[in-house]
């Protein structure tokens, strides 16, 4: 596509025109034999999806995923005023073509919100048989815990060796990362548009799922819980709630009877998130660590 970049502006070619150009032709391994992370394959994903369904890619993904999962934030189209940046300082926009071919890789824009919902509902829930989430947990590609369609990763927790769904996004200047410890105790999503490094989203994501084994002990029977997200700087965006008495001193969440924001970012240092216990006073700021202020 980089040899023919008119394919990245309107009018654009059609799923099967992109099929003929950038998915068919001689094998470079037979299929099976190596691991190649290309876009083509997704152009194939979406073609298979659009001829198994008989809709187009758009209606099938709200169908068969966005609807049942009321992921009501996520869009193929962006919102007013979404931009992607190659640098901040000076600010420099990063433009972000993206033909409805190859909608199947980073074609849909989403909220921190949704993103867990729809980890929770995959992994944690009866949405999906037992045996499509085993095919989506087990690793085919050791070399790099590559499962069907995304990666398991192992983060240690508190000595534990916990495995995680682990999903990032790269694309133009947006980065994202969707971590969800598989004994669904615990899930992180970031989201950032400033092209940040992806392995410090990494970082950031497992040091954010770490945050939650030292926060104070859980009543019984209670699970910590990642959820939201809000501005912390200009470049991201964070949010961690968990099961907190009501007398607790954070702010409870509308919505969420039982639960409370309990972590802080520290701006010196981008992968440490301290929890903020019932001792700490909520209204209070820090240094270097501030509470997340309420919505």
């Amino acid at each position: 596509m980089e040899a023919e970049p008119a394919l990245l502006q309107p009018p654009y070619v059609d799923t099967a025109e992109a099929v003929r150009r950038f998915a068919t032709g001689d094998l470079v391994f037979e299929p099976g034999a190596r691991f190649d992370y290309v876009l083509s394959n997704w152009i194939l994903v979406l073609a298979i999806l659009e001829a198994v369904t008989g809709q187009p890619y758009p209606d099938a993904m709200r169908t068969l995923v966005l609807d049942p999962l009321r992921m009501t934030q996520t869009t193929p189209v962006a919102a007013p005023g979404t931009m992607s940046y190659r640098a901040v300082s000076p600010p420099v926009e990063w433009i972000n073509p993206r033909p409805p071919f190859l909608a199947a890789a980073g074609g849909y824009y989403s909220t921190a919100a949704d993103l867990l919902r729809f980890a929770h509902r995959v992994y944690d829930t009866d949405f999906l048989s037992r045996a499509s989430r085993a095919a989506l947990t087990t690793i085919e590609v050791a070399s790099d815990n590559y499962a069907l369609g995304g990666r398991i990763r192992t983060v240690s927790i508190g000595g534990v060796d916990v495995r995680a769904a682990w999903e990032t996004g790269n694309t133009s200047g947006y980065r994202s990362v969707l971590g969800h410890r598989l004994d669904g105790r615990g899930a992180v999503v970031i989201l950032n548009n400033t092209a940040i490094s992806q392995r410090t989203m990494d970082a950031f994501a497992e040091a954010l799922l770490q945050a939650r084994r030292r926060a104070r002990r859980h009543s019984p029977g209670q699970s910590a819980r990642t959820g939201g997200f809000e501005n912390l700087n200009s470049s991201t965006n964070l949010e961690i709630w968990k099961p907190m008495p009501r007398s607790s001193r954070s702010p409870p969440l509308p919505n969420r009877r039982g639960w409370r924001r309990f972590a802080c970012w520290s701006a010196t240092n981008p992968t440490v998130c301290r929890p903020v216990t019932s001792r700490t006073i909520w209204r209070s700021r820090p240094t270097p660590c501030r509470p997340i202020s309420a919505s």
